[in-house]
């Protein structure tokens, strides 16, 4: 079996200079185009962070020589997260952190314009391996909204069909280099320091570098990928350390 190990960043990060190679990445974006749906969530009592069925309607592709069409429909595209038990719980200055583990899911069919499934089921999986981080940004309790940008670690794989519809080899090495989530309305429980947020846009870039040898069992890969929340309507009070 098959693993790419990913890192998760909330802004473009450059990993793709660690193999020394100069060829072109392949970018597969995954985006919502307007249609909302989805929420994130905390629960304000040490729990996890969860994302539920954000909604993503389409996938493309650049970078490269496409073999058949650039662009697919996503057709009941969701993704679905949650990351470990929250670690430290932030304020308006300070970060909240979660727990490693929890998982990193995008189900539904890839069609292409003839509405033929390309792959279905499980596009991508993963899971934190590393700390995930909600920064708050611009929160005041009494001037909201506020944003969250979330950050983190994890491993991940992706559907084999979806890659090879785009030419794409197996093994090639994929850095999430920029994934936005936007919530627009968002409550927060001043109590607890618990927030919910509607999702109103949502974007995965995905860019890759073409597979290296290396004298690794299981070919094993470097990944990354970034995950910003930003959530409208909210203030913190609560700092909690665990």
């Amino acid at each position: 079996m098959k693993v790419k190990n990913i890192l998760l960043g909330s802004a473009l990060v450059a990993l793709a200079t660690a193999g020394g190679t100069a060829l072109a990445a392949p970018t597969i974006n995954f985006d919502n185009a307007g249609a909302n749906g989805g929420t994130v969530s905390y629960d304000g009592d040490g729990g996890v962070l969860t994302g539920s069925d954000i909604v993503f309607t389409s996938i493309s592709f650049s970078g490269g020589t496409a073999p058949a069409e650039s662009s697919l429909t996503c057709g009941g595209c969701m993704l679905n997260f949650t990351t470990g038990n929250n670690i430290i719980e932030g304020d308006e200055t300070s970060d909240y952190q979660f727990g490693a583990g929890g998982t990193f899911v995008l189900t539904g069919d890839a069609l292409d314009s003839s509405n033929t499934v390309i792959a279905d089921g499980i596009l991508l999986t993963g899971e934190f391996t590393g700390r995930p981080t909600a920064a708050p940004q611009n929160v005041d309790p009494s001037t909201p909204p506020g944003s969250v940008n979330v950050t983190g670690f994890g491993l991940d794989t992706k559907h084999e069909e979806l890659l090879a519809y785009f030419g794409i080899d197996p093994d090639t090495s994929f850095i999430f280099s920029s994934t936005n989530i936007a919530l627009g309305t968002t409550s927060f429980d001043m109590d607890t320091g618990a927030f919910e947020g509607t999702v109103n846009n949502a974007d995965i870039v995905n860019s890759g570098t073409p597979p290296v040898a290396v004298p690794e069992p299981g070919e094993i890969g470097l990944l990354g990928f970034g995950l910003a929340l930003l959530l409208t309507g909210i203030g913190l009070r609560r700092s909690r350390s665990v």
